[in-house]
């Protein structure tokens, strides 16, 4: 696989897809076309933009030709794009390394994947900040996820939802 140094740094998938219906006729995955792109900046996590899917959401990316998979969240929303099916995934170069995708377009396969229910009870010294950064989320989130608000303290002993 080769990849210039820039691409090695931050990866951008654009994906053109079409929905797959299962046998019961509700959406099972969906499947298209994933392009790499040179990404903007080096954020080190996995981050997402679907129109149709909430933020918080976890998706399954699977490379059909090896089967191999990995997973990503959706953290952000794309701006209203029309009726057309794009996805852009920005994901971590471990992430992306994780599909042994080869070449600049590949075939991908989405879908919608379990999240995993994380409480953390916080202890002496942390601070939402302190939280987020441990969980690679945002204080929002977890003031969003748990009804916080910018003047509640958090008491030790307390317990937070880290997803949705």
């Amino acid at each position: 696989m080769l990849l210039t140094t820039a691409l090695r740094t931050s990866l951008v998938l654009l994906a053109f897809l079409h929905f797959v219906p299962s046998a019961k006729g509700q959406v099972k995955f969906e499947r298209g076309l994933a392009e790499v792109i040179l990404g903007q900046q080096n954020t080190g996590k996995h981050l997402v933009m679907h129109r149709t899917l909430p933020i918080g959401t976890l998706v399954g990316l699977r490379n059909p030709a090896n089967g191999l998979t990995t997973t990503a969240k959706v953290v952000s929303k794309l701006p209203n794009i029309g009726a057309n099916e794009k996805l852009i995934l920005k994901i971590s170069q471990t992430a992306y390394d994780a599909l042994l995708a080869s070449g600049k377009r590949f075939a991908i396969e989405i879908y919608p994947v379990a999240a995993r229910k994380i409480t953390h009870e916080v202890a002496a010294g942390e601070t939402l900040y302190s939280i987020a950064k441990k969980y690679k989320i945002t204080v929002a989130q977890i003031r969003e996820w748990n009804g916080l608000t910018e003047d509640h303290p958090l008491s030790i002993g307390q317990k937070l939802k880290i997803a949705p």
